[in-house]
């Protein structure tokens, strides 16, 4: 019941219009990952602003409440990016903003997917604990018109985005290799201060 009742609120959140002000609302939503220096900032307003529950911020929106049937992928996710949800919840100056976590892969095999990471919570009442809303975690699909959106405001395309991955694989794979050696080099070092030199004889 107390999900029904945040799912719905949720909604109110997503097609708030933008009349009612400072009410519940989405404020913003960063963008972090290859390809971009700091982070792409996309407004309520760039990203999309919802009209209807069936937009493609209020479903990205409303996906945060559910649960996810969706196992993990097998199928390649590509590079990942992390975005983070500026909700805000009301127009009292005692109810601040809050931020959910995902991570997305734009570019998966088969289209968009988005992963919500586990130990988030909302506000969803007075300020005490059990009015705290744990945001499922899981894998679903993520709106390809977003994606499109983003693209538009800094975004990397899928080719460039794959290119800087690969780079940055790469770049990891030869510093593991330097520390291998450098760990390889010293021990060697170590192990022929170690060796016990044999005594020589004592005269009689």
């Amino acid at each position: 019941m107390h999900r029904l009742i945040f799912t719905v609120v949720l909604l109110a959140l997503a097609v708030a219009q933008p009349a009612l002000g400072k009410s519940l609302e989405l404020a913003a939503v960063d963008v972090r990952g290859p390809g971009i220096t700091g982070s792409v900032n996309l407004s309520r307003e760039e990203l999309g602003v919802v009209r209807s529950e069936r937009s493609p911020v209020a479903l990205a929106l409303v996906e945060l409440s559910r649960e996810h049937p969706l196992e993990s992928p097998t199928a390649e996710l590509g590079p990942r990016y992390y975005l983070a949800y500026h909700l805000n919840l009301g127009a009292a100056p005692n109810l601040r903003s809050e931020t959910v976590a995902v991570q997305l892969y734009p570019y998966a095999e088969g289209g968009p997917l988005a992963y919500t990471p586990g130990g988030q919570e909302l506000w969803s009442g007075p300020a005490s604990r059990s009015d705290y809303y744990r945001v499922p975690a899981g894998w679903y699909r993520y709106p390809s018109t977003l994606v499109d959106r983003m693209q538009s405001h800094g975004l990397p395309s899928k080719a460039v985005a794959s290119s800087v991955s690969d780079r940055g694989a790469t770049v990891n794979r030869l510093l593991l290799v330097a520390l291998l050696l450098t760990l390889l080099f010293f021990s060697r070092r170590l192990r022929r201060r170690s060796v016990v030199l044999p005594r020589r004889p004592t005269a009689v």
